[in-house]
Formats: C-alpha cells, structure tokens, sequence
C-alpha cells in the first residue's frame, strides 16, 4: 500500500509538472505578437521539462499496467517520447525564443539582452527588452539588428553600453555592427553611420569606425 501511494503521488506530481511547464511554453508564444514573456533562459530551460516529465509517466504507466495491457503500455513509452520531442523542436522555432547571448542593464535600470533567433540558416541576432525593472518579463524589441549573410562577423558577440549610457552597441567579430540611442525611444543612431554590404568586410569596417567615432570607444575596449 506504501509503495502504490507513493506511485500514486510520483504520478499527480509528473502530471503537475507537465501541465505547469506547457503552459508556460504556450503563453511564450505570447512573444509573437508583441506580448510579455518570462525571461527567455527560464521558458528555453523549462521547455526540456514536458519532455522528462511525459517519458517518465509512460514508463511509471508501463510499471502498473496490467499483464494485459503492458505490451500497449511499452509500445507507448517507446513511441510518444520522439514525438513529443518533434513538437518541442516545431515550437522552438515557432517560439522565436532567442537563445540569450548576454544582458545589460541601464542606469535608470531599464534592461536589455542580445539573443540569437531560431533561423534555420543565417545568423539572426535579436534584441529583447524588460518589461520589468527586476527582468522577469521580457518582450521584443521592434528594432531589426544586422545580422551575418555568410556565418561572418559572429565571433565573441556581445551587448555593450556606451560610456555615457545613452546607446547600445552591438559587438561581433571583433566590429561594432550596430549603434542604437535609448535615450527615449529605441532607434538608429545618427545617419552618419553607414549601412553595410552584407558580404563586403570593408563595408563592415568602414561602419565600425563610424560607430567608434560617434560613441569613443573601440570594440575591444569594451571586453
């Protein structure tokens, strides 16, 4: 009888945690369309949970089934596991989860992140913002980073702010790629700072030292 209540609450508490941990994957979709989400790093740990969680109930299933009904049980604790983890692939892209690449956080305590996006092929880098000042919701920014063509300039990424707090910087490949002004709104820093050719590293360097000379500061001074 000890042993059966003890299954019995193994049982309630693997449901509890598969219900708790896919809820929350299902309102990070939220972050589609503009809506706030926990941090990015606990819903992207927390989405493995289902996974363990289900598998373990199909194998306590197969455990107490029945001699009758064991074979099924097996069957199923064999073949659902794959599957779930498809799902969990399809909504990691679906998601648009960043996987976080760094965090930092402003004087007023406004805080911001740089992830990598869910592409299947070029490196799409995103930036997030708290919703927050202690960084527990989270939402996209409506600013599109450049972002590497080829698999260039993604060495060593990283979110930097600018010695006198008002711009972010994005730093790869030993380059600045992009300069924002966060002083009010989010937007591109003055035009002065050059576009560049996706494929072109001169076009890359020339808007580094655009970047460099606005903000005074070299990208690796700000390791």
């Amino acid at each position: 009888m000890t042993r059966s209540r003890a299954l019995d609450a193994l049982n309630k508490g693997l449901w509890v945690t598969v219900v708790v941990s896919a809820w929350i994957c299902v309102m990070a979709l939220g972050g589609l369309v503009g809506l706030p989400i926990l941090a990015p790093e606990l819903v992207n740990a927390v989405s493995v949970v289902p996974l363990f969680a289900i598998t373990a109930l199909l194998i306590l299933s197969a455990m107490r089934a029945e001699k009758g009904r064991r074979a099924w049980a097996i069957t199923r604790a064999i073949v659902l596991p794959p599957l779930v983890l498809i799902v969990l692939v399809v909504w990691g892209f679906l998601s648009g989860l960043p996987g976080v690449v760094n965090r930092v956080t402003l004087s007023d305590g406004r805080q911001f992140l740089l992830g990598v996006g869910p592409e299947p092929s070029d490196i799409v880098y995103v930036l997030w913002q708290s919703v927050d000042r202690w960084g527990v919701f989270w939402r996209p920014t409506k600013y599109d980073l450049t972002y590497s063509d080829d698999g260039t300039q993604t060495a060593d990424p990283a979110l930097v702010v600018d010695p006198n707090g008002r711009r972010l910087l994005v730093r790869r490949g030993g380059l600045w790629t992009d300069c924002l002004d966060i002083e009010t709104d989010i937007r591109a820093c003055a035009s002065k700072v050059e576009e560049p050719s996706q494929r072109d590293s001169e076009s890359w360097r020339a808007r580094s030292e655009d970047i460099e000379r606005l903000v005074g500061l070299h990208p690796t001074a700000s390791r």
